[in-house]
């Protein structure tokens, strides 16, 4: 919720208009600027990289569309813009 609040990565990743999943639009910067600052790597040996973030997520109960209009972008029935309670029963 907190990456996706900072308006100043919407360029590298934003909330769908309807607000019910996320798309990672430059999965590059996303490693190298986002992925540092807000989950930090758990060892010394590198960054996170991008498949792993997203092996991560899928854990997490995330899907990632494969077609449609919203196709490549995140979902999870509890993780919704503007409604931050719905991520206490992830």
């Amino acid at each position: 919720m907190e990456i996706l609040a900072d308006s100043s990565l919407s360029d590298i990743v934003s909330w769908l208009p309807h607000g019910l999943s996320f798309v990672i639009i430059r999965p590059d910067l996303f490693c190298e600027q986002v992925l540092p600052k807000y989950l930090p790597p758990a060892d010394s040996r590198g960054s996170t990289k991008y498949p792993s973030f997203t092996r991560k997520l899928n854990r997490w109960g995330f899907r990632q569309a494969t077609r449609g209009a919203d196709t490549g972008a995140f979902h999870h029935q509890f993780f919704r813009r503007d409604e931050p309670e719905f991520c206490t029963k992830m």
